[in-house]
C-alpha cells in the first residue's frame, strides 16, 4: 500500500507539473489583440545593460494589459533602455537609449519597419510638423541633432555642452530643450538651428509639460537642497512664475485638463490649482519608487508608475481626480512613461 501511495503521489506530481507548464505556455502564446484608438502605450525602460526594455498596451474599455508586445510581434527583444516614444505620421518611434537606436514600428500591429542609428545615446525626439525631419537630444554628445526620420541621417546640430534632455515645442518656429548640466532651458529655431534665447534656473529643469493654452510647466530640483519648485512659463510673455514650492523633492508631475497640477512628493499625491497652494489627495502605496505620471484626458484619470525594486515587475496606479485609487495593474521592468495611441 505504501508503494502504491508513493507511486500515486509521483504520478499526481508529474501531472501537476505538466498542467502548470502547459498553463505557462498557453499564457506565453496568447494571441495579440489589435489595440483600439483609445489604447495607451506603456513604456518599460528595463535594466541598464540587461537588454530587457519592452512596451505594453493598456486598453481602457476592458482594462486589458498586453505585455512585451514588441518581442511577441518581432520575435526579438526591443533593446537596452527604452527612454521615450513618439507617434508621428502613422509611425511609432521607440527611442532605445543604450542601444543607440530608434526602432520604428507600426502603431497598429507593432511590426518592425526600420531601425534608425547614428545617435550614440538618444533621449527625446520632437518631429518638425509637415516634414520628415525631427530634433533629438543626446545625453553625451554635447549636441542636439536634426535627423531624417526615413534614414536616420544627421542633417544639422546645435552644440550645447552637457546633458541635453527633454525637448518640446514652444511657438510656431521655436522649440525648447533642457540641459541638466547647465540648469538651463534653450529656445531655438528648428529650421535654422539658431539658439534664440535661454533661461538659467537654480537647479535641473525636469518633467516639462505643455498645457492646452501653450504654457509650459516644469519642476526644478534645487541644487544642493532637498526641495523643489514648480515653475510656469507663460506662452504670451515667456515670463517665469513660481507656481509652487515644496520642502521635499517632487518625484513626478503632470498637468490636468484645465491646467491644474498633479504631483508626487514624499510618496503623497497632491493637486495644485492656485499659485503657491496645494491640496493633499492620497498616500501612495508604501515604498513606492515613482518613475512617471500621466493625465489621461479622455478618462480623467492620473496614472502613476511604480518601479519598485527595479528588478521585479513594476506597477501602474490609476487614480481619479479626487485621489481615489481605481485600479492597479502589473507592468514590466521599470515603467517610465505613457503614450496615447490616438
Amino acid at each position: 500500500m505504501y508503494w502504491i501511495s508513493m507511486y500515486s503521489l509521483r504520478v499526481f506530481s508529474l501531472l501537476l507539473l505538466l498542467f502548470l507548464f502547459s498553463c505557462k505556455e498557453e499564457e506565453k502564446q496568447k494571441p495579440f489583440v489589435t489595440p483600439s484608438s483609445s489604447s495607451l502605450l506603456v513604456l518599460n525602460e528595463g535594466n541598464f545593460g540587461w537588454n530587457n526594455a519592452s512596451i505594453g498596451i493598456y486598453t481602457w474599455q476592458d482594462s486589458l494589459y498586453q505585455a512585451d508586445i514588441f518581442k511577441k510581434q518581432n520575435a526579438r527583444p526591443l533593446g537596452d533602455v527604452l527612454q521615450s516614444a513618439v507617434l508621428y505620421n502613422g509611425e511609432l518611434f521607440l527611442i532605445v537609449n543604450n542601444s543607440s537606436a530608434i526602432e520604428v514600428v507600426s502603431p497598429i500591429n507593432f511590426k518592425h519597419k526600420r531601425t534608425l542609428q547614428g545617435i550614440s545615446s538618444p533621449r527625446y525626439m520632437l518631429p518638425m510638423p509637415g516634414t520628415s525631419n525631427a530634433w533629438i537630444t543626446d545625453i553625451y554628445a554635447d549636441k542636439v541633432f536634426k535627423i531624417d526620420l526615413l534614414t536616420g541621417a544627421k542633417l544639422d546640430s546645435i552644440f550645447v555642452k552637457g546633458w541635453n534632455e527633454q525637448i518640446c515645442s514652444w511657438a510656431e518656429n521655436e522649440f525648447i530643450f533642457s540641459n541638466l548640466l547647465k540648469n538651463c532651458l534653450y529656445f531655438f529655431d528648428p529650421n535654422t538651428a539658431i539658439i534664440k534665447d535661454s533661461i538659467v534656473l537654480d537647479g535641473e529643469p525636469r518633467y516639462l509639460q505643455k498645457t492646452t493654452l501653450g504654457d509650459l510647466f516644469f519642476v526644478v530640483n534645487q541644487s544642493n537642497a532637498s526641495g523643489s519648485t514648480i515653475y510656469k512659463l507663460e506662452k504670451s510673455t515667456k515670463e517665469k512664475i513660481s507656481q509652487f514650492q515644496s520642502s521635499t523633492r517632487i518625484a513626478q508631475m503632470c498637468v490636468g485638463a484645465n491646467g491644474e497640477l498633479y504631483f508626487v512628493s514624499d510618496n503623497k499625491l497632491f493637486k495644485s490649482t492656485e499659485i503657491g497652494l496645494a491640496s493633499f489627495l492620497a498616500d501612495l502605496p508604501p515604498s513606492s519608487t515613482i518613475y512617471a505620471m500621466y493625465y489621461d484626458l479622455k478618462n480623467q484619470q492620473i496614472l502613476i508608475s511604480n518601479a519598485g525594486n527595479f528588478v521585479q515587475k513594476g506597477k501602474i496606479y490609476f487614480y481619479d481626480t479626487s485621489g481615489t485609487l481605481k485600479r492597479t495593474i502589473e507592468a514590466e521592468i521599470i515603467p517610465n512613461g505613457f503614450l496615447p495611441l490616438d
